[in-house]
């Protein structure tokens, strides 16, 4: 992988069978429904933008109905070929060190099977958060997935309910947390503080 911290994804989209991505080793479209994520260097040419549109245009695009996070360059690209696609800003952080360890109540578990629905609850109202609604069906299946992959984790408070949650893995000896949740009523509370 070419820019380990930026392309986690990848691995998680390769899983889905609905899922397309297109690469050149320096710049990556990805996609999957209706959601577009592309990542390209950043000294990218006039050339190698239209280059990218028209891969979008003929293997991504649908009829106006995307959410596309990208460069700010390749969306006014996009907005100038009359596409109404709606832009979402992505990003990561990265921790070298910590300042100081908050100790909150309770215990980091694996998720089980009869927690699922409550979970898949958690993954509606996150996707809503983002302006991008599921299905519950589709939720369910994503957080089935997650606890199949065991990279799935929850926080207990101390009588076994859960607060939050968050996906974790390693890739090349990156870390990288993801899909981190915490309910309305639990916030606040340092469960899941940076």
């Amino acid at each position: 992988m070419i820019d380990k911290k930026r392309f986690f994804l990848l691995p998680i989209m390769e899983k889905d069978k609905d899922s397309i991505y297109m690469t050149d080793n320096n710049n990556y479209a990805i996609g999957k429904s209706n959601v577009i994520w592309i990542w390209n260097k950043e000294d990218l040419s006039k050339e190698k933008i239209i280059e990218i549109l028209n891969i979008l245009e003929k293997n991504f695009l649908t009829k106006n109905n995307n959410t596309i996070t990208c460069r700010k360059e390749i969306y006014d690209e996009i907005k100038k070929r009359g596409d109404t696609s709606n832009k979402k800003e992505l990003c990561y952080l990265e921790c070298n060190h910590l300042k100081r360890i908050k100790l909150s109540p309770g215990f980091i578990d694996k998720p089980n099977y009869s927690d699922k629905i409550m979970l898949a609850n958690w993954w509606q109202d996150y996707s809503k958060d983002l302006s991008q609604e599921i299905s519950f069906t589709d939720s369910l299946k994503e957080v089935e997935n997650w606890i199949e992959d065991n990279t799935f984790y929850v926080w207990r408070e101390n009588n076994g309910k859960i607060v939050c949650m968050a996906n974790y893995w390693e890739n090349e000896g990156v870390a990288k947390i993801s899909y981190v949740y915490t309910p309305k009523e639990q916030r606040n509370k340092g469960y899941c503080k940076i």
